[in-house]
């Protein structure tokens, strides 16, 4: 799959190519020739036609549809949280007035640790408050001299060497979930990606979101801390072979989902209509569309459909007022 920045660069010098090759006996070949194939509003578009250096420049690859067995994925946007089983809300056992502080937020302590001294209100004798645990201060609200009750968290202490990876997974994926399934975690906005294995799927959906939460205990480290948002994916095995193309080959015009077949000419593709189903990290399956044996472009597809959308912008703006 082309980077951001390589399909930049490879659109602008498409952009180039056609512009050239418009000055030519292509352009006026497009000009003549009848429409094609409808467009995503019900309306014909001609095909778009690329010398054999554009589409080495928009990286076209040509496959057959063939019939492949597409597992489905699920996927789950979440968040990495606390493992609440290892976060500890620590209250005083006395109202008091706080004599000592000894930690402060982000302090690791080991269990037993003072964390601070707190003056009986009732018999004016001090008492210490420790860490229950090992550690990290993730919350503190105390200060020297302030009068706190028995019902105020003075410290929260989360003991960070394993995390929860909680993803919300709708109603209708449901069934494909089950505790013991491995999952895989990738970290919003970099590479990086880990291993689970789903140990908890609430009982109840939020009435809010109307999704239950899946979760996989993970090792904590600098990268999955909580508040980092992840996206969770369950890999289900596929059943009987299917029509498919590549993910990257469908694309959409307007409302509709299309993918690029070869015309009669070389370097010509037609966009057809299609319908697509379950889908894999790599395929997705042809409901309606073309049979199986049709050469498709498999990689490029983006850069035909970018053709077309600024041609027709082109169309548009020619006819403004």
């Amino acid at each position: 799959m082309m980077t951001k920045l390589s399909r930049s660069a490879a659109a602008a010098a498409l952009a180039l190519a056609l512009a050239a090759a418009g000055c030519g006996n292509g352009a006026d070949r497009r000009a003549d020739e009848s429409p094609k194939t409808a467009d995503a509003h019900g309306a014909e578009e001609d095909a778009v036609i690329l010398s054999a250096e554009s589409m080495r420049l928009a990286g076209i690859g040509i496959s057959e549809i063939g019939l492949e067995s597409i597992g489905l994925a699920v996927e789950m946007p979440g968040e990495i949280g606390y493992n609440e089983e290892r976060r500890i809300h620590i209250t005083p056992r006395y109202a008091g007035v706080i004599r000592e502080v000894h930690a402060r937020l982000g302090d690791s302590v080991r269990q037993g640790y003072v964390l601070a001294v707190i003056e009986s209100n009732a018999s004016l004798t001090p008492y210490e408050i420790v860490a229950p645990i090992a550690g990290r201060v993730v919350e503190m609200h105390a200060a020297l001299g302030e009068f706190v009750g028995e019902d105020r968290d003075l410290f929260v202490v989360a003991d960070l060497s394993s995390v929860w990876a909680n993803c919300d997974v709708f109603a209708e994926d449901l069934p494909h979930v089950r505790i013991g399934q491995r999952m895989t975690i990738a970290a919003v906005g970099s590479e990086d990606t880990v291993r689970g294995t789903v140990d908890y799927i609430s009982p109840a959906l939020n009435e809010q979101t109307r999704a239950a939460v899946v979760r996989a205990t993970l090792p904590g480290s600098s990268v999955w801390r909580p508040g980092v948002f992840i996206r969770g994916t369950l890999r289900v095995p596929g059943g009987q072979p299917v029509a498919a193309v590549a993910r990257d080959a469908v694309q959409l015009l307007g409302e509709t989902q299309v993918i690029f077949i070869e015309g009669d000419e070389p370097g010509e593709f037609r966009p057809v209509p299609v319908e697509t189903g379950r889908r894999d990290a790599t395929m997705i399956e042809l409901v309606e569309g073309p049979p199986p044996g049709t050469k498709y472009v498999s990689a490029g597809a983006f850069e035909l459909k970018a053709q077309i959308v600024t041609r027709e912008s082109g169309s548009h703006a020619g006819h403004g007022h």
